[in-house]
């Protein structure tokens, strides 16, 4: 296992997403496009390691089926997701409260190699007074900072109105429901969004190079197949792949984020149309690196 994870290279991914009438993220409960102090919007990483897993945890999907056909998986046991083990935090029902006491009882071995999410992401298991071999925290390979906007984005509220089966103490002519400002998106938005993949975590995380594989093939998919009343029209516009020349990396990561950052041509930019978006490295940060290709 040691040869092979030696033999993987660090692995840095750059690209940028357009939200069109669209939000990313919203924040809670105000349900508000996350936007920072200078206007410009952003998303958190949990709210984007939340759609990976949920492509992958979606076994009978569409996503799952070709990436596990692709890669010729056929231990789909192994790439559960530990997560939905229980995600409610206070008032869990008797289902959740039942799977929770069988994910605890498995061993620290069965969490990393049962869960896809607990090698590539890591994983915090806290228990009550902390017991011995039973509270512990992983890091995993995957690394990410929060997707940013280019340029400050543009808040637009409506009206959500949705219809209604009449019950008969409905009022005379009441057929639906209406929500004030309840639907809030980003009229435009480009977000760039950079991660990287570390050797060095997969001598304790457990993740193999078939993981890293399926995070790969699942990525493109990330927003298209993931789509909700606010994320109706978010689509990559570039996805690249580069490959270090060795598992420590070798070409500063930054000069990379400098040469594939998007120009705005037109302020404020209201398409793309309106910026110049690089395709490839120029020569000289080409030649410090291993492969450069577009996931797309």
């Amino acid at each position: 296992m040691t040869d092979i994870i030696d033999r993987v290279c660090k692995i840095y991914i750059y690209g940028l997403f357009e939200a069109a009438m669209s939000s990313p993220n919203n924040t809670v409960p105000e349900g508000c496009p996350r936007q920072f102090s200078d206007g410009r919007g952003y998303a958190t990483p949990p709210s984007f390691r939340r759609k990976l897993r949920d492509l992958v945890g979606l076994k009978t999907g569409p996503v799952w089926l070709a990436i596990a056909k692709e890669l010729g998986i056929d231990d789909p046991e192994h790439f559960g997701i530990a997560e939905d083990n229980s995600r409610s935090f206070s008032d869990p029902d008797d289902d959740e409260r039942e799977n929770l006491r069988r994910y605890n009882r498995l061993t620290y071995e069965e969490k990393v190699g049962n869960y896809w999410d607990n090698r590539i992401f890591g994983a915090t298991h806290l228990v009550k007074n902390g017991k011995a071999g039973k509270t512990f925290t992983s890091a995993g390979v995957f690394g990410m900072r929060a997707p940013q906007s280019v340029a400050p984005v543009q808040v637009e509220t409506v009206t959500l109105t949705s219809t209604a089966i009449k019950d008969e103490d409905c009022k005379d002519g009441q057929d639906r429901g209406m929500a004030p400002g309840a639907w809030q998106v980003v009229r435009h938005g480009l977000y760039d969004f950079a991660c990287s993949i570390s050797p060095t975590r997969m001598h304790t995380s457990g993740c193999t190079p078939r993981d890293i594989e399926v995070f790969l093939r699942v990525l493109p998919y990330v927003w298209a197949e993931t789509p909700s009343a606010t994320r109706s029209c978010i689509r990559w516009v570039t996805l690249n792949r580069i490959d270090h020349r060795g598992p420590l990396g070798g070409c500063p990561e930054h000069l990379l984020d400098a040469a594939l950052a998007p120009k705005i041509k037109n302020s404020p930019p209201t398409s793309l149309a309106d910026y110049e978006i690089p395709q490839t490295l120029p020569p000289d940060l080409m030649a410090r690196v291993s492969s450069f290709n577009s996931l797309l």
